[in-house]
């Protein structure tokens, strides 16, 4: 699909790493979706960026790392972080898992309105896309 492209209207029920329903994100605000995996070497080495990101996040935007790989495999992994912004993609309505990892969505107002490939700069993306006027 081509940027920017409309998500539906319904909430994302999110999944935690221990198959709970942990939140309800509605896309009316601005959202970083990551999907990662733990053999991604790319996506391993983004990682760190959102974690730190998440530790600054004032409540101008949401972020949520999604993985796709089997339960077991997200617990071994992600005992060894802080797993609140991890979640379970396991059966969402809004995304497929992606054929080129890591990818990121920047979503506002229901909108994907940016997709980035592959690892990124994010020291001057996300500062650009917060700051955007809706």
């Amino acid at each position: 699909k081509e940027t920017p492209y409309d998500l539906p209207d319904e909430s994302l029920v999110l999944l935690n790493v221990h198959s709970m329903k942990s939140d309800t994100i509605d896309f009316n605000t601005k959202i970083i979706i990551n999907f990662w995996a733990s053999w991604c070497k790319p996506c391993l080495k983004e990682l760190p960026y959102f974690d730190s990101l998440s530790k600054l996040n004032d409540d101008n935007f949401r972020m949520i790392l999604i993985s796709f790989e089997s339960l077991s495999i997200q617990k071994i992994f992600l005992s060894k972080k802080d797993a609140g912004n991890y979640f379970l993609g396991d059966s969402s309505q809004f995304f497929k898992s992606p054929d080129v990892l890591p990818l990121t969505l920047f979503i506002e107002n229901h909108k994907v309105v940016e997709e980035f490939y592959g690892v990124k700069k994010w020291d001057t993306i996300v500062p650009n896309f917060l700051l955007r006027k809706p």
